[in-house]
């Protein structure tokens, strides 16, 4: 096989699958964490204790405006990297409304708010009305449970 089709990695093949808003969001992540660490974060998992690290250096922050900035693209980054990683999530996004933002796994009702777990992170404790921690009926306990036997945990 030849052409673009031949070169596409499966960052681009996937970014295809993602709102423009949270694709730019992450990018930017990507960006600003190269330019503090000087590594450039690719989507994998095993990009997640560097953004951690970038995290841990920004957490200290007092200025509201930047941890909002921050929540927003870590959020986005580290949402990506879950769907990606998982498969079959989807996002549910509006411009600017990030409180609201969620990813939803389809094959049953589970979803939680990526840039609440950002949240939570830079500000070390519960952030109230983010949901940034996995919802799911109880009866899809079982179903999850088996997928997380099967593909490890992120």
């Amino acid at each position: 096989m030849h052409g673009p089709a031949a070169t596409a990695t499966p960052r681009t093949m996937l970014a295809d699958l993602t709102p423009a808003g949270v694709l730019d969001l992450a990018e930017t992540c990507v960006r600003a964490v190269a330019k503090v660490t000087g590594i450039t974060l690719d989507y994998s998992h095993e990009t997640l204790p560097v953004l951690d690290h970038y995290v841990r250096t920004l957490a200290k922050s007092e200025r509201a405006e930047v941890n909002e900035l921050v929540a927003a693209t870590v959020g986005a980054y580290f949402g990506e990297v879950v769907r990606r990683h998982l498969g079959d999530w989807l996002w549910r996004s509006e411009d600017g409304a990030y409180m609201g933002w969620r990813l939803e796994f389809s094959k049953c009702i589970m979803q939680f708010n990526p840039i609440g777990v950002a949240v939570e992170a830079l500000t070390a404790g519960d952030a109230d009305g983010w949901a940034a921690h996995l919802e799911l009926r109880s009866e899809d306990e079982p179903h999850v449970a088996r997928a997380i036997d099967r593909g490890g945990l992120v």
